[in-house]
């Protein structure tokens, strides 16, 4: 009768005849309800949700042997064996709690890690708000200053004469060098401030690139327990099954029990009719009490290491839950470092966006100055046209005089005469030493704006190189993470492939003792074979049922999708290309 019950209890899906058969089990009248339903338990095929049914032949039922000593210590052994299996379960869920704080304490270094950039940032932004304000107020100082000049200069030109005028326009160029001087040592501390903001921008962002790694490292470590877990949720349900089984068979061992010791009072009677006349069946009598009395001792350790293996699943159950509530922790603190992420990256772009208008601002400084130093050049000419203009009427009325003076009678002193002619000649001197000097101030200043021009160039392209080395970073990085992508794609796909002829699952069937599965043209071919009789090829076990595994089937589906989208992905990656300069030379 077991091997029928067994064999029976092995199909997927209890229905009304194993819950009779299990019922009968406990009753007397047993074999004769088997005898009387062996035609019914002959046929057993797959439920009506399949497409593809197979018969399955039962055994004959047959007197049962009685229950020997090794059969009961071989279940024992397979109870150790859960035990000690339990135990190993045990172990692991505790080393992957370790990994699991570790993995807490981490992201929480990294959290106050970030807060303390983003002081950092807040600070920069102050700094930057005052350097604009100080430039804010250095404009205006200089309109000022010009407003005034030109105020003066209206002035002067009315009242006084071309002497007073020069020294006024000596005074102007004197003031415009150390406004220039000024401005040249302001431009070279801002150079140097620019590249210490942009030396701690790529420090910035190369630290951001490491949180962003790890962050993804985080996400990888974070499904790979989710599988994990997954694991253990399978392995949890065999450990039921398995109790189960030992349920059934605990109350196959009370059955046998009630059955011994029903023959135990019969033997009693027997041996006390029978002492007298025989002491071969007294020493019977004792070998069978021994025989009793250890397999007593057999079932309470039985029992106990039941309990002890329910205490386990309890626990393991209880892990899990535990394993679910930190996970979902972990998710949260995840999204929360993406946002700070995305605040940084908009932080950083405004920081980009000032330093785009403080190089505008740069760029119109230059321009104005340069319309002021043409205005002065204007101003120049305008006075050395003057300058001429007032040399020639000198030498007119100088020989003017000398005429009148020769026409008329009265002679004049010659020492006055050499006299006027001295202060003359010093006076042209000095304009023309004051008019090279101007020349030689506006040729330096025109090398200054040369130079400051090529300066405007340096950092406008010192401001662009970067941006391009990143994008390209950023290319190669996506470049080798769609590969390393695409080669843990196809080591997946060994797992969607039927082991008899290598392809992709069509329509995979999974064998109910084994777990294999195949497809079902495979499996047609394995019944043929086989004389109608199917054999998985991987572990060389008969099947007694077989389903379709629609979860495998949807899966590869969605598998084979995947990997179109990546290699399409992946080929339209290889037509973008980022430039730089230094390519382009080369």
């Amino acid at each position: 009768m077991l091997p029928v019950i067994a064999q029976f209890q092995s199909s997927q899906k209890p229905t009304q005849l194993q819950q009779q058969v299990g019922q009968i089990q406990s009753s007397q009248q047993g074999q004769q309800y088997l005898l009387s339903n062996r035609s019914r338990l002959s046929s057993i095929t797959e439920p009506s949700g399949s497409n593809f049914n197979i018969k399955m032949s039962l055994q004959e039922s047959v007197t049962p042997p009685e229950i020997t000593v090794e059969q009961t210590l071989k279940g024992g052994y397979a109870l150790r064996k859960l035990k000690q299996y339990c135990d190993r379960m045990h172990e692991l869920n505790q080393m992957h709690v370790r990994d699991y704080h570790q993995a807490q304490q981490q992201i929480m270094r990294l959290t106050t890690e970030k807060e303390n950039i983003i002081a950092e940032i807040l600070d920069k932004n102050d700094k930057i708000a005052r350097l604009r304000q100080q430039d804010i107020s250095d404009h205006r100082y200089a309109r000022s200053q010009e407003e005034a000049e030109r105020l003066l200069l209206e002035e002067t030109r009315k009242r006084i004469d071309t002497e007073k005028e020069c020294q006024s326009i000596k005074k102007e160029l004197t003031d415009c060098r150390d406004q220039y001087e000024a401005y040249q040592k302001s431009v070279v501390s801002e150079e140097t401030q620019q590249e210490l903001r942009k030396q701690r921008i790529c420090e910035q962002d190369i630290t951001i690139g490491n949180l962003e790694q790890h962050n993804i490292q985080l996400s990888y470590k974070i499904n790979e327990l989710k599988v994990e877990s997954i694991k253990h949720e399978r392995k949890i349900d065999d450990l039921e099954k398995n109790l189960l089984n030992a349920n059934q068979q605990n109350a196959h061992l009370t059955q046998s029990e009630g059955t011994l010791k029903q023959e135990n009072t019969q033997l009693q009677r027997r041996l006390r009719e029978l002492i007298d006349a025989n002491k071969e069946v007294t020493s019977n009598y004792q070998i069978v009490k021994k025989n009793h009395d250890l397999k007593r001792h057999e079932y309470e350790e039985l029992t106990l290491e039941l309990s002890e293996a329910k205490d386990a699943c309890q626990f393991a159950l209880k892990n899990k839950k535990q394993l679910q509530n930190e996970l979902t922790a972990t998710q949260k603190t995840k999204n929360e470092l993406q946002e700070r992420i995305k605040n940084v990256e908009a932080v950083l772009l405004r920081k980009e966006k000032n330093i785009a208008d403080l190089l505008n601002k740069i760029n119109e400084t230059i321009n104005e100055y340069e319309l002021k130093l043409e205005r002065k050049e204007e101003q120049i000419w305008a006075m050395s046209a003057q300058l001429s203009e007032e040399t020639q009427k000198n030498h007119a009325i100088q020989q003017a005089d000398i005429v009148k003076e020769k026409s008329n009678v009265f002679t004049t002193d010659p020492d006055v005469i050499d006299d006027t002619e001295k202060k003359s000649q010093i006076k042209e001197r000095s304009l023309l030493d004051e008019i090279d000097r101007l020349a030689k101030e506006m040729h330096i200043r025109d090398d200054n704006i040369t130079l400051l021009r090529e300066q405007v160039l340096d950092l406008s392209k010192k401001q662009f190189h970067p941006r391009m080395e990143k994008l390209k970073a950023i290319e190669l990085d996506i470049k080798s993470r769609m590969e390393e992508y695409a080669l843990a794609e196809e080591r997946m796909e060994t797992g969607f492939l039927c082991p008899r002829d290598l392809k992709f699952f069509k329509i995979p069937m999974t064998l109910s003792p084994c777990g294999h599965t195949f497809c079902k043209s495979c499996l047609e071919a394995i019944q043929e074979e086989n004389y109608n009789v199917i054999k998985c090829e991987v572990c060389n076990t008969t099947a007694t049922a077989v389903h379709r595994n629609q979860q495998i089937e949807t899966i590869g589906e969605q598998f084979s999708r995947r990997k179109h989208l990546t290699l399409s992905f992946l080929e339209w990656i290889k037509t973008l290309r980022v430039y730089l300069p230094s390519d382009e030379t080369s």
